[in-house]
């Protein structure tokens, strides 16, 4: 990041950049630290459930292209 840096000309605009830099790395040192969330026993289902539905239905999809080819 620090060479698309050297290439402004302007000081000022090469100032903003390193600012708003600074405060990206800042907030995403800040959001790295916070971590995961344990999921609740509805979310969990939930997404269980989904996956279920998603393999149910690549189930049907392949059955009914089976029985179109043949």
């Amino acid at each position: 990041m620090t060479s698309e840096i050297l290439l402004v000309d302007d000081p000022e605009t090469r100032r903003l950049i390193q600012e708003a830099v600074q405060e990206y790395r800042a907030s995403a040192a800040q959001a790295e630290s916070l971590g995961l969330r344990p999921l609740s026993p509805a979310v969990k289902t939930l997404l269980w459930a989904l996956r279920g539905y998603v393999l149910f239905m690549v189930v049907i999809v392949i059955w009914n292209i089976a029985t179109i080819i043949h």
